[in-house]
């Protein structure tokens, strides 16, 4: 089990963690939002059970049949009909264009079929997270998840459900964790292990004050309270809490989604957090939401929640999908929630950003005592840019001086970066150097400080 390509990299810099950067002069370290590529909802919620909303939860592409496939949370009422807290099930060709396939599962009361995945019945199932050909799984487990299911005091948590086509399912007698009801959850590749991400239940409930805290496994089967993670602190505004966060492994680290809800207000963005191992986590920047919500009067103008997966890379960006909705965090059986797409540059979460003065970033100190090449993530077609490396004590590397540099291109996503000295910066005496980028109206977004014999 791995997460998408390439997003584990530890010779990536993105420009997320305080320690990376020694000093920032003339330029702005920026957190860049997802673009909507669509002002639309791409699916919405137009059947009679849905009830005015649709909660995607979790889309992921199926190659047995070539489609993607979205699971999600098409009621919230205390009706007490069949379908109450229904979990939703649509697939689509490209993530864009979603069909909602008639199951003879649950039926609407006048007979027709609904696209309702079989559950236990009499549970207020909300969150539906699965995964495919997770290793370990039994026969017939194509598809390995977590459930969340309401209840009493000793039925509610998250459970282990398991199906053979995503539509029929069977879940555990008991929770695997004794959590809240908003929760994400992620593989991490480099540690070998599963991350469950909520607030931690206590014995008269969840917390009364909502932050994140971390469960993990390394079967799926058996989890273990690691602790705290994250709370709102002094710098955030009043009545700050975070539903979950979803922990993405990205270049040397870990990126986490945080779903910040604003209590006053009840509205919910997403911000970004950052941490090394997994463990010690910080939030980024002056915590600029890196998925906003929409204006005033849209359909996403209250809630904004990215699905519970990676996001999928197409070309020089990366795509995600989001819950947005409409309506206040009370609404109950009011809300008016659908799913959007969006996207960003690749490894473009945050850059650099220079003025029309030139300015100039300097790196902490990176590891030279092998030869390295450098390639950037840059926008510098309406401006200037150029690398030197230096020696600790300031002076450029013979060779390697602003005025050698080179750029393959003015703009690109991995743009090659070359010297008179060559294109491979040689081993340094002192095992050590900082890049210095020097950057008039352009954006700089990371960069890669590789081994020169790696691909």
């Amino acid at each position: 089990m791995s997460t998408s390509p390439g997003f584990a990299d530890p010779h990536l810099h993105l420009f997320l963690d305080d320690e990376e950067i020694d000093s920032l002069v003339g330029v702005t370290r920026l957190i860049n939002q997802l673009r909507r590529d669509s002002l639309e909802p791409v699916l919405r919620p137009d059947q009679p059970w849905e009830m005015g909303q649709v909660v995607p939860r979790r889309v992921l592409y199926d190659p047995a049949d070539g489609r993607y496939k979205c699971w999600y949370l098409a009621a919230t009422t205390n009706d007490p009909s069949p379908y109450r807290y229904g979990i939703g099930y649509a697939t689509s060709p490209d993530g864009l264009t979603w069909e909602k396939p008639p199951l003879d599962v649950v039926r609407h009361p006048d007979g027709s079929p609904t696209n309702i995945v079989n559950l236990p019945r009499g549970t207020s199932a909300r969150l539906l997270f699965p995964y495919l050909d997770m290793p370990g799984a039994a026969p017939g487990e194509r598809f390995v998840a977590t459930l969340y299911q309401g209840g009493g005091p000793q039925r509610r948590g998250i459970y282990r459900a398991a199906s053979p086509d995503g539509i029929h399912w069977s879940v555990s007698a008991e929770p695997i964790v004794r959590a809240g009801d908003r929760y994400a959850i992620a593989y991490d590749p480099v540690r070998q292990l599963w991350m469950l991400t909520t607030r931690r239940a206590t014995a008269a409930g969840v917390l009364r004050q909502r932050e994140v805290s971390v469960w993990e496994s390394a079967d799926f089967r058996s989890w273990s309270y690691r602790g705290h993670l994250l709370r709102a602190d002094e710098h955030d505004r009043p009545n700050t809490e975070f539903y979950s966060m979803l922990p993405l492994r990205y270049g040397p680290g870990m990126l986490g989604f945080l779903e910040v809800y604003y209590r006053a207000v009840e509205r919910m963005d997403t911000q970004l957090g950052w941490s090394r191992d997994g463990r010690h986590w910080q939030r980024v920047g002056h915590r600029d939401p890196v998925l906003a919500r929409g204006g005033e009067g849209s359909w996403d103008s209250h809630w904004v929640v990215l699905t519970n997966n990676p996001p999928e890379v197409g070309g020089d960006r990366l795509r995600f999908w989001y819950a947005g909705g409409s309506t206040h965090h009370g609404s109950k059986g009011g809300h008016r929630r659908a799913m959007g797409v969006a996207s960003i540059r690749r490894d473009g979460f945050v850059s650099i950003e220079g003025r029309m003065d030139p300015g100039f970033l300097l790196t902490a100190a990176l590891d030279a005592t092998a030869p390295r090449r450098l390639t950037v993530n840059l926008d510098a077609e309406t401006g200037d840019a150029s690398v030197e490396v230096l020696r600790p004590d300031g002076q450029s590397v013979a060779g390697y001086s602003a005025e050698d540099c080179r750029l393959s291109a003015p703009d690109g996503v991995a743009v090659a970066v070359t010297w008179r000295g060559g294109e491979v910066v040689p081993p340094q005496a002192g095992g050590g150097v900082h890049l210095k980028f020097n950057l008039r109206n352009a954006s700089l977004y990371s960069y890669r400080w590789a081994p020169a014999d790696q691909d």
